[in-house]
């Protein structure tokens, strides 16, 4: 089977359009009463957003990864991590969606089955981050919006 070819992002994740998803985010999980606070963006472990970052977008552009397995990179290492208090996993769904969105693409697979992805990519510690990210790179199909 041919692998399909996808360009190099244009648009990357940054501190900053991490920090509007987070806001909308938690703001929607109020209205919907989720029960757990979600904390505020700035609790977050120091630094640990900004190395996932700048780790993805370093490799991406050393090694001229596509799209699709970039945001195979981001997702994994947001679902492995631990950036955030809470809603890690969460998070990682809707950051590489955005990611994917902010540069003209969709997911095919559901947000509900990328978060059951994401819980089980966080449960598995004896896979290293860019074995998991080229497995997902293969789960991955992505749509032109």
């Amino acid at each position: 089977m041919t692998r399909e070819k996808y360009p190099t992002p244009q648009v990357w994740l940054s501190t900053e359009i991490c920090r509007a998803i987070y806001k909308a985010y938690k703001e929607e999980a109020q209205k919907a009463g989720v029960e757990a606070p979600i904390p505020n963006f700035d609790s977050r472990y120091p630094n640990a957003l900004e190395g996932i970052l700048g780790s993805v977008q370093y490799r991406s552009d050393t090694f001229k990864y596509d799209i699709k397995l970039t945001a195979a990179y981001y997702f994994v290492h947001f679902a492995k991590s631990q950036c955030f208090m809470d809603a890690n996993k969460r998070l990682a769904v809707l950051f590489t969606n955005i990611f994917l969105r902010i540069n003209g693409y969709q997911l095919t697979i559901p947000p509900w089955k990328l978060r059951d992805l994401a819980i089980i990519i966080a449960k598995n510690k004896s896979t290293s981050v860019e074995w998991t990210a080229n497995q997902i790179d293969k789960l991955f199909h992505l749509i032109r919006d």
